[in-house]
């Protein structure tokens, strides 16, 4: 029998508490956030949050104020690229592709969420 793929992809993004039992992750609901959730996570929530064609750029402006309100001193540039290596690996994982249409959009792929 195959597993829900994409539901167990989607369940350890949203609340990666549930696999790695760190106490830190925890979240009091599906909805919240925690300044201790790994960079993929924040993407991915804020990535489930908007519609099925994703502006990169206030994407990005985002994630940057959630990363930014941790009180860490991060340079832009390390931002920058902590951001892009989390959507790369929300495509490689299958959940966005590049659109053609629009060339500063990226598109959702899976349809659950």
């Amino acid at each position: 029998m195959v597993p829900p793929l994409v539901k167990n992809i989607e369940r350890s993004l949203k609340n990666p508490f549930q696999y790695t039992k760190d106490v830190k992750m925890h979240l009091v609901n599906a909805d919240s956030s925690n300044l201790n959730l790994p960079p993929v996570c924040v993407a991915f929530k804020l990535f489930t949050q908007m519609g099925s064609m994703v502006s990169v750029a206030d994407w990005l402006d985002s994630f940057e104020c959630i990363l930014e309100s941790r009180n860490q001193k991060i340079k832009k540039e390390d931002l920058d690229a902590t951001f892009f290596q989390s959507v790369s690996d929300l495509q490689f994982l299958g959940l966005l592709k590049p659109t053609q249409r629009k060339t500063d959009h990226v598109q959702k792929v899976t349809w659950a969420l």
